[in-house]
């Protein structure tokens, strides 16, 4: 594939891939567009290796950046099986009214949204509860004041780097095992 024929590709499919990835999976226009350079991009390697023959190349720029944008969804998921988005919404929403704050209200949020969202918070408080001081000070730190792993291993005394993410993987396993138990109960 020339150059030429790939800026051919990016010039028309540019805004209608970014269009279907936003439009279906409500992810922000930045991250469309870094989906679609990565799609294009092996779109070219293929062509490079002559496996691009017959293919649509608006079909396998979609799909290709439906799957790369899904694969990093998945990878930002914790592995522990929670999402990850929903632990920092929660915990981001309890500093706030531990300090007076009105809570994150969002307007276009349905009653049975917020009813679910409830129902998810209420376990999550309640598992994070169960965690022992230490965890709850890591995952606070962590998610709540969003700061970076290097800096809590320091501040909490913990002897290296790679400790504290091992011990953020164990905090969040129990955290993880703490839910299924309130769900179980």
């Amino acid at each position: 594939m020339t150059d030429k024929r790939l800026e051919e590709l990016f010039l028309l499919y540019q805004k209608p891939c970014i269009v279907f990835l936003t439009t279906k999976y409500g992810c922000d226009v930045d991250i469309a567009d870094n989906h679609f350079m990565e799609a294009l991009l092996i779109l070219r390697r293929q062509s490079l290796k002559g496996k691009f023959e017959d293919i649509n190349p608006k079909g396998f720029l979609m799909k290709t950046m439906q799957r790369t944008y899904l694969r990093s969804v998945n990878k930002n998921k914790l592995k522990t099986g929670f999402d990850q988005d929903v632990l920092e919404w929660i915990m981001t929403e309890a500093l706030l009214e531990g300090n007076g704050a009105t809570t994150l209200v969002d307007p276009l949020i349905t009653a049975e949204e917020k009813a679910n969202y409830t129902r998810k918070k209420k376990a999550y408080e309640t598992a994070f509860r169960q965690l022992a001081e230490r965890c709850q000070d890591l995952l606070d730190a962590y998610y709540v004041q969003g700061l970076k792993l290097v800096n809590i291993w320091q501040e909490l005394g913990y002897p290296s780097n790679d400790a504290i993410k091992q011990m953020k993987r164990t905090c969040l396993k129990r955290l993880k095992k703490s839910l299924e138990n309130y769900y179980r109960n």
